[in-house]
């Protein structure tokens, strides 16, 4: 009968260890990751970060300044943080700095195009939290 139970327990941990991953973390290593952007000294408000893994493999993440600037980064919608490693970053604008037409709104700041593409702005993500800072120059 003990044997019996056993058995039964075994096959019980087995499936559901294969179903939701036992052993396993919820996915690759992150650290959590704020910082603020500038363009010209003031703040950048509205702009999309995006972090890419160098690592083949890795899953990007993203962040949305806030009116002073400030960013988190966002591995899901429910989980903070991006993968350990070096990245590259780019900055654009966000989607509400921009009118129904597709043109810029009247005020809205222009990111030039270095900042938003791969290759200019990079950042190392470290077990833990993290602070990066990216001050960008207009001209």
């Amino acid at each position: 009968m003990l044997a019996c139970w056993l058995s039964r327990t075994s096959f019980l941990l087995f499936t559901t260890c294969l179903f939701f991953g036992c052993g396993r973390g919820d996915g690759p290593a992150l650290g959590l990751v704020t910082g603020k952007v500038t363009i010209d000294d003031a703040p950048l408000a509205k702009a999309v970060i995006t972090y890419i893994p160098e690592q083949s493999g890795g899953s990007v993440s993203y962040g949305v300044t806030n009116a002073e600037g400030m960013y988190t980064m966002q591995f899901t919608t429910d989980k903070a943080g991006a993968v350990i490693g070096k990245h590259q970053v780019t900055i654009e604008p966000g989607s509400a700095s921009f009118g129904d037409d597709g043109k810029p709104l009247p005020g809205s700041v222009k990111i030039p195009g270095k900042y938003r593409k791969p290759g200019t702005l990079s950042a190392d993500v470290k077990a833990g939290p993290n602070v990066v800072d990216f001050a960008l120059q207009s001209k």
